[in-house]
């Protein structure tokens, strides 16, 4: 069974690694969602270039509290 703090933990970790998203010309506008637990954040969604998708990670990987990040993004260039 977790602790409580644990979920506390993990919420907090998802809402910084989504406002740093935010903020990030790169990375704002994607839709990609993140989920955390137990300190590992799973990003996955859709990005136009790899760039995108390693700036997604670079990013959640800054996020105090951070222990791993699966990258979980799909590649969908523009048609």
């Amino acid at each position: 069974m977790k602790a409580v703090g644990q979920y506390v933990d993990d919420a907090t970790i998802t809402t910084k690694v989504k406002a740093k998203h935010a903020e990030d010309e790169t990375v704002s506008a994607l839709r990609v969602n993140v989920e955390t637990k137990q300190g590992v954040v799973v990003l996955s969604g859709e990005a136009r270039t790899e760039t995108e998708v390693e700036r997604a990670e670079v990013l959640a990987k800054q996020v105090e509290g951070v222990k791993a990040v699966s990258n979980k993004i799909e590649l969908k260039p523009k048609s």
